[in-house]
């Protein structure tokens, strides 16, 4: 599905020097895409754009200065570049779910990178967590974590050196708001260095929706 995209950017300057850039980018939805819920849903991605570019720029734009400050005499400064994508995963059935990626770079160096999702319910009228997809009793957070489990175990026998050691722990402290809809399950996902080292990424697990059988409440 086509949405609009707005977007918040601009160049930041100690002195005259140029030493960060921020651009965050966000969906605005169209008439008849959310019956009811555009206005309100267009709002929220608003109001989280602006919202992360006050935490972004409150918390590097001290650090670009002072990493100028620090090595622009040398010639060895480069700005710092921050930027927030977003993926609208999942669109239609009165259910909305967006993430968003943010990636902080100076030069060819990622100093950090992280995913923040949401999903809209337009029967609800706001953003739902994990748990209000399926019916009560249903043991869905087991079935997830089983499930990645068994991925990662598979992915251990080609690469055991993509994960800690104690990951069978790891995968257990799952957050719940680290989730989003996809056409073909629900995908679950864990920040940088949570189950292995920084050259694993930021890793995801698919699982599909026929894996929750009666206990999936939305008909996905």
């Amino acid at each position: 599905m086509c949405m609009n995209e707005r977007s918040l950017q601009g160049d930041f300057l100690w002195g005259q020097k140029n030493v960060m850039r921020c651009q965050i980018r966000y969906p605005q939805l169209e008439p008849g895409e959310m019956p009811g819920c555009e206005a309100r849903l267009s709002l929220h991605y608003t109001m989280y754009a602006r919202a992360r570019w006050e935490r972004l720029v409150g918390a590097y734009y001290p650090r670009a200065c002072a990493s100028c400050r620090r090595l622009a005499p040398y010639g060895t400064f480069a700005p710092y570049d921050i930027r927030c994508e977003y993926t609208v995963m999942y669109c239609r059935g009165g259910y909305c779910s967006v993430f968003f990626d943010t990636y902080v770079r100076q030069g060819q160096q990622e100093l950090d990178c992280g995913r923040q999702s949401s999903t809209f319910s337009a029967r609800d009228g706001g953003m739902i967590p994990l748990g209000r997809l399926f019916r009560r009793g249903c043991p869905y957070r087991a079935i997830i974590l089983d499930t990645v489990r068994r991925e990662v175990a598979r992915q251990c026998s080609g690469d055991p050196d993509a994960y800690y050691v104690d990951w069978p722990v790891l995968v257990g402290q799952l957050d719940e708001q680290n989730y989003y809809l996809a056409d073909d399950g629900l995908v679950v996902y864990y920040p940088r260095r949570a189950l292995g080292p920084s050259r694993s990424g930021m890793l995801s697990f698919l699982i599909p929706y026929q894996a929750f059988g009666s206990g999936l409440i939305p008909e996905l």
